[in-house]
């Protein structure tokens, strides 16, 4: 044996203490999956309704929304406000720039069931639910989403 080397020897209780946690996290593991006592799910909810909305920038730097069907303009974000729609879209701009598509092609605003609100890109496969930047850009986006329908429907 060289001058180095040492044996190192655990206790048994160690040992022991070791392999009865293991067990239990393998014992309540399956008990979770096997009642769905402390296992979460979301529910499915379903699609109550689409628009398609597109963001065309202006000269004087504002940008109008505008529903893609009927090319109706539906809201204006000014230049320089500090809203959550502007900067969302310089972030998915960025990303559409990154593989050539155009940032001014439609986005999907999906309403669903359980009251979120999504707006996904179909260039990128981006998803961005709304409520989960807080209240305030969720309303902002529901506005978008009624007044895309609104311009739908032809009101």
């Amino acid at each position: 044996m060289s001058a180095g080397h040492h044996d190192i020897t655990f206790p048994r209780g160690l040992k022991l203490a070791a392999l009865a946690l293991v067990l239990l996290t393998l014992g309540l593991i399956g008990f979770s999956r096997l009642t769905d006592v402390g296992h979460s799910t979301l529910p499915v909810a379903t699609a109550e309704g689409s628009a398609w909305i597109s963001f065309q920038p202006r000269e004087n730097g504002d940008v109008a929304v505008v529903e893609r069907d009927s090319a109706s303009e539906i809201a204006i974000l000014v230049n320089g406000d500090n809203n959550f729609a502007a900067g969302m879209l310089r972030g998915l701009a960025r990303q559409r720039g990154r593989i050539g598509v155009a940032a001014t092609d439609p986005y999907e605003l999906t309403r669903w069931s359980d009251g979120r609100l999504t707006m996904t890109d179909p260039a990128t496969g981006h998803i961005i639910v709304a409520n989960a930047f807080g209240s305030k850009s969720a309303a902002q986006m529901k506005g978008f989403y009624e007044a895309a329908r609104a311009a739908q429907a032809g009101r």
